[in-house]
């Protein structure tokens, strides 16, 4: 009798071993298995975020060129007139305009000390927040008009007259363009100047704002560390995709958060704009996590029948 409660002794600490092990061998196994599985979706996104801004940076690099072809016809227009009557015409703008008016706001002609000299609107440029050049004689700017809104501006210099300018309207062209692609919860895609400034933005109050030089003066007290060492790749005109924290500026409090951007250029000439795409990591994270909840989930299930099927079939093959 002792014999047999003996090799029951030791069968069962055999088993509760044997269990132990093949406990800890499952969770390595499973940590392993979430882990690629985890990246492997997390990467994918990443990989789509920034085919994404790669597009939309084509996209706004060939917007942009198709009016620095219309600056250039309307400028050959007027000079070849000017050959033939001495005098420059520039009624050809109103008809551009009224052509064009689905992105195209007006179209401003200022002599060399910024003087308008013709405007279907009738507004000068009251203050300039970013510029980019393209060229020795075109730049592409953000600027403040006499009736107080923001314009994206194509502005070429002309010689011996000053400089002719098409004034696009950045809210219908975000609208339009760019405000249609929706990232996760909170996601959006914003398109800033080469030193940080917000060009288009879903939050028309963040236009014009540096994103670390404003930030710091608007929050001093929160942590900008991560989020300057991404902007900084980005200002350098670098592509990429890079996990970072920052803040839902916007928000009560100002919240902490980790965020996925991916990030590209859009070329102009001599400068770049540059494109990039925002998402809340946990839009990515929660979803994956769940799913692979529920697979681990049915997979314990499974491993634990199996487990008890082996002590059952152990335990009568002891009796």
């Amino acid at each position: 009798m002792n014999k047999i409660n003996g090799k029951r002794n030791y069968t069962g600490i055999f088993i509760c071993c044997a269990m132990a092990a093949v406990l800890v061998i499952f969770c390595f196994l499973v940590f392993g298995i979430w882990k690629e599985y985890k990246d492997a979706i997390i990467n994918n996104q990443k990989k789509q975020m920034l085919l994404t801004t790669q597009s939309m940076g084509e996209n706004l690099k060939v917007f942009i060129e198709g009016y620095q072809a219309d600056l250039n016809t309307i400028y050959d227009i007027v000079e070849e007139n000017y050959k033939k009557t001495g005098t420059r015409d520039w009624s050809i703008i109103r008809e551009y305009v009224s052509n064009h008016k689905r992105f195209v706001y007006d179209v401003i002609v200022e002599d060399t000390k910024g003087n308008l000299i013709k405007s279907i609107k009738g507004y000068g440029v009251e203050k300039i927040n970013s510029v980019t050049a393209i060229n020795q004689s075109e730049q592409f700017l953000q600027c403040k008009l006499e009736n107080g809104d923001l314009y994206l501006v194509l502005k070429r210099d002309l010689p011996d007259i000053g400089s002719i300018s098409i004034v696009i309207n950045e809210r219908d062209y975000y609208k339009s363009l760019v405000s249609n692609i929706r990232l996760g919860t909170n996601g959006y895609v914003v398109i800033k100047d080469s030193s940080g400034i917000i060009l288009a933005h879903p939050q028309e109050k963040q236009w014009e704002i540096n994103v670390i030089s404003d930030s710091k003066e608007m929050f001093p007290n929160v942590d900008l560390t991560s989020l300057e060492q991404m902007i900084d790749k980005q200002n350098r005109g670098e592509e990429g995709v890079s996990e970072y924290y920052s803040y839902w500026w916007v928000d009560p409090g100002v919240p902490e958060v980790k965020k996925i951007c991916s990030y590209s250029p859009a070329k102009i000439g001599d400068g770049f704009l540059i494109v990039s795409a925002v998402i809340d990591y946990n839009d990515i994270y929660i979803p994956v996590a769940a799913g692979f909840f529920k697979l681990g989930l049915v997979f314990f299930c499974a491993m634990a029948i199996v487990l008890g099927l082996v002590i059952y079939i152990g335990d009568l093959r002891v009796q």
